[in-house]
């Protein structure tokens, strides 16, 4: 590894070296006339970053992202930097990390590395056809989580199916994300209704299943109020909406069973000894309990 990082580093300056006698400036110093129509092209390129006022640097790639999407945007890169093949090479490698990075031991000679050479190794090793089991693991078993929105499952689905599926027409894979978005929905009301409806795109789902969501928060609303008021009218009718002729027998059951309690032997006013069985006193003021103690 030690001699690889030598040699792109050997590389790298050599082709510095070989930007700055091709730059603009040192070409009209020379006389250099070049093609017209590279001349506009790099006074475009130039005017790009002037405008900009530094060079963009790409992102890292260890493998684990979309080599497709990564390429597309190298390649914007490269051409707002004006990079030609040799640079783009460069630039490439000093981007691999992590397994993407262990490409360039299967290179003979990193000093003559081609950029349509090391593109076609990470495409055989990074490739979509690397990468889509993955995706169309990822797509099947996608479930809306706990909170999430449902534009935001939509979306998810939608960047899924393209990479799980990148050989199908785009009305092929809308149809499949429909499909799945509809089955990955949590709420099974939401899904029995999109069922019943046959939809088949993607955004149609997606905005219907956001307006019968909110249909649905209006409706448990409104029933929630609904029982809340018929709950309170039932309590307070059992605590204190009885009829007039009810509290009536009410009293007179508790008044009757006052007197009855008060003209039982067990009442409180009667008096009864326990001794002699007469009423009027009790036990302890009987005369006969007395007359025997003396």
């Amino acid at each position: 590894m030690q001699q690889r990082d030598e040699e792109l580093r050997l590389l790298e300056q050599r082709i510095f070296t070989r930007e700055r006698q091709l730059s603009p400036f040192n070409n009209r110093a020379s006389g250099d006339s070049g093609s017209r129509s590279d001349n506009i092209r790099e006074n475009r390129e130039n005017h790009v970053r002037g405008d900009l006022g530094f060079k963009l640097k790409p992102d890292t790639f260890d493998g684990t992202v979309s080599l497709r999407e990564y390429f597309s945007q190298f390649n914007l890169i490269a051409r707002a930097n004006g990079w030609d093949d040799s640079t783009k090479t460069v630039a490439l490698a000093s981007c691999l990390r992590g397994k993407a990075r262990a490409v360039l031991e299967t290179v003979q000679d990193v000093s003559h590395l081609e950029f349509a050479e090391l593109k076609s190794k990470l495409e055989l090793r990074f490739g979509e056809g690397y990468l889509s089991q993955n995706f169309y693991v990822q797509f099947t078993n996608r479930k809306q989580k706990f909170g999430e929105d449902l534009a935001a499952l939509g979306s998810e689905l939608d960047r899924l199916v393209r990479l799980a599926y990148p050989e199908c027409p785009h009305e092929v894979r809308d149809k499949i994300a429909c499909a799945q978005f509809i089955s990955a929905i949590f709420d099974n009301f939401v899904k029995r209704t999109l069922q019943l409806e046959n939809i088949t795109s993607l955004s149609v789902a997606i905005e219907r299943a956001k307006t019968i969501k909110m249909i649905q928060g209006e409706g448990f609303e409104k029933k929630k109020g609904n029982f809340n008021k018929n709950f309170s009218e039932k309590k307070d009718a059992a605590q204190g909406g009885k009829t007039e002729g009810e509290r009536e027998g009410k009293e007179k059951q508790g008044n009757f069973g006052k007197k009855n309690w008060q003209g039982s032997k067990f009442g409180a006013g009667r008096k009864e000894c326990w001794t002699c069985g007469k009423v009027g006193h009790f036990r302890s003021d009987c005369p006969e309990e007395k007359g025997n103690s003396g």
